[in-house]
């Protein structure tokens, strides 16, 4: 153990809590906390610092969970160092949560921790074999960038000191001080993914890499420049869709995930892509339950719909079979072999378009002012505003009127029909039939 680079990767962490400050540490009783603890009275007692602890029992194993509770009231009286005790009941938040026990007890862990810290630092226990072991959970997840990161040193009003040195340097440490420690024996069970990554993957790594941990950390010093960097580039972005549309790939997406985590979705993948769908096309997407995210007004926006919204930008490419369209409507797309329409009559005719007459990409959108179409028979075009006055077409059902257009304009209007460019003819062979319910 390289003690010089112990206290200088350390004291880097430290360094951020100012004199006269107060530090929190969290306390397990394990090796790394101990670790944690001894390094904490050193540097305390040289600066103006205050130094606590705190043990959370989460009555999980028995005897076991009362026998750290024991060793930690110990060590911490034998150095003096204040401690606050709190036990907390896991297995029944768990259940009313619907959270796995893990899960629980980091979330009721870290709220004792803010609650008894009061405004001070907390310092926990992460070292570099638990970040490895974050990048490598987060690397099989297929997270992005910041999944890559592992721990940070510093979030908030926490720091984690020992978060770039190796568990073995840890153990050193104690060993050479002739300081004992205790072992949770759910750490040495391969029943948790992470106890997998750490007695299975991290030691294979090591194997055909002995600089593997070293390099991990070395990684994540770079990612976490990288990622900040990005980070302050999303937090510049606003709701503007045409900003966003115009912002780096990177940016953006980083911008969603930040955007997902304020509205209390959490991010994934497919929820990523929806909102960048919103952001590029103007379409509409469904994120969970009634939460969409969609544009409007130029705005990105992410909330429940009223049952009456009315998208006034909506616009989303055209799929063959059922398209969503605002407020809570479909509609459908059918190609038809126009041979087999035996009976023209008994199909609303205006509603067929010739396939071979459409012009590159189809789009479906809703009607925006200035919208005009030639219908069939007609020799002029005509704004759909002067036929839905001519049809008398009730204001609320030209909110929410269908348009489909290509890239030679629009083929088809709600309530009009479709371009007399596409109409089908002697010589059509596929249809397109447009269904709108």
């Amino acid at each position: 153990m390289d003690s010089k680079r112990f206290a200088a990767e350390t004291e880097i962490i430290l360094s951020h809590v100012p004199d006269g400050g107060k530090i929190l540490a969290a306390l397990s009783g394990g090796a790394d906390s101990v670790c944690l603890l001894l390094l904490l009275r050193e540097y305390c007692s040289e600066k103006n610092i205050s130094l606590s602890a705190i043990h959370i029992n989460h009555c999980l194993r028995g005897d076991e969970s009362d026998r750290d509770e024991q060793f930690c009231r110990e060590l911490c009286g034998r150095y003096d160092i204040p401690l606050t005790v709190k036990r907390i009941n896991v297995s029944a938040y768990c259940a009313e949560k619907g959270l796995s026990c893990e899960e629980g007890a980091r979330i009721l862990r870290y709220k004792a921790f803010e609650e008894t810290a009061e405004g001070g630092y907390i310092a926990t226990a992460h070292n570099l074999n638990d970040s490895a072991e974050t990048v490598i959970l987060n690397l099989a997840r297929g997270t992005g960038l910041k999944g890559l990161c592992g721990i940070p040193p510093v979030r908030g009003n926490i720091i984690r000191p020992l978060i770039n040195i190796p568990r073995s340097d840890i153990e050193e440490y104690l060993r050479v001080r002739g300081q004992s420690y205790v072992t949770d024996s759910t750490n040495l069970s391969d029943d948790f993914t992470r106890n997998k990554i750490r007695h299975g993957i991290i030691p294979l790594l090591s194997e055909i890499n002995g600089g593997f941990l070293e390099n991990i950390g070395n990684m994540t010093k770079i990612l976490r420049s990288e990622n900040e960097h990005i980070e302050k580039e999303a937090a510049a972005l606003t709701d503007d869709i045409t900003a966003l549309r115009s912002a780096d790939e990177a940016v953006r997406r980083r911008y969603i995930i930040a955007l997902l985590k304020n509205a209390g979705i959490e991010p994934d993948s497919g929820r990523i892509i929806r909102i960048e769908s919103v952001i590029l096309r103007g379409s509409r997407q469904q994120l969970c339950g009634n939460i969409f995210a969609y544009a409007e007004k130029g705005r990105l926006l992410i909330g429940e719909m009223p049952e009456n919204h009315v998208f006034s930008d909506f616009s989303a490419p055209l799929v063959i079979g059922e398209n969503p369209f605002p407020p809570h409507r479909t509609v459908l797309a059918e190609k038809i072999n126009f041979e087999d329409i035996h009976d023209i009559n008994s199909f609303v005719t205006n509603t067929l378009i010739d396939c071979d007459k459409i012009q590159g990409d189809v789009i479906l959108r809703t009607r925006r002012g200035g919208d005009e179409i030639q219908l069939p028979k007609e020799g002029f075009h005509r704004k759909l505003r002067k036929i839905y006055n001519a049809e008398r077409i009730p204001p609320h059902l030209r909110e929410c009127a269908a348009v489909i257009e290509d890239e030679g304009g629009i083929i088809f209007a709600e309530y009009c029909g479709i371009s007399a460019r596409v109409a089908p003819d002697e010589n059509t062979g596929t249809v397109l039939r447009i269904t709108a319910g």
